[in-house]
């Protein structure tokens, strides 16, 4: 992932904003999140971006965000922040709201698959940014 400074995080947020992503339309720069390991071939992975933000002026630590844009340039922006010691709020993204889910599919080290969400997700009404 790329290490990004806050300026170029809100660029990111503002291309987001003003650009019709879908899966099939998804701008390649140093934040986009290329095909996932063990994501569904049979569907289309969405678009997404994930990087590194400074959380401190010395940027000696850093707080990781997955940002999937909205598919509506006018959709609004929406940032999940998970609570408590071990709570990733990539939990949400993967496990609760966001567009893609997991599954164990066996019991090796490599049976996983990264699917789309049968129910929808938040991104069906805004851009989720998510923020650990």
């Amino acid at each position: 992932m790329v290490k990004l400074t806050s300026i170029s995080f809100a660029a990111t947020c503002v291309a987001a904003a003003q650009n019709k992503f879908d899966g099939a339309n998804c701008p390649v720069n140093d934040h986009w999140v290329g095909q996932l390991p063990y994501f569904d071939p049979n569907a289309t992975q969405p678009c997404s971006y994930a990087g590194t933000l400074p959380s401190n002026s010395e940027e000696s630590h850093h707080m990781f965000y997955w940002m999937v844009p909205h598919e509506d340039p006018e959709a609004p922006i929406a940032i999940w922040l998970n609570g408590g010691p071990g709570a990733s709020s990539i939990f949400a993204n993967f496990l609760m709201n966001g567009p893609m889910r997991v599954a164990q599919t066996g019991n090796g080290p490599d049976d996983y698959l990264v699917y789309l969400a049968e129910q929808g997700s938040w991104v069906d009404a805004a851009t989720m940014i998510y923020i650990d």
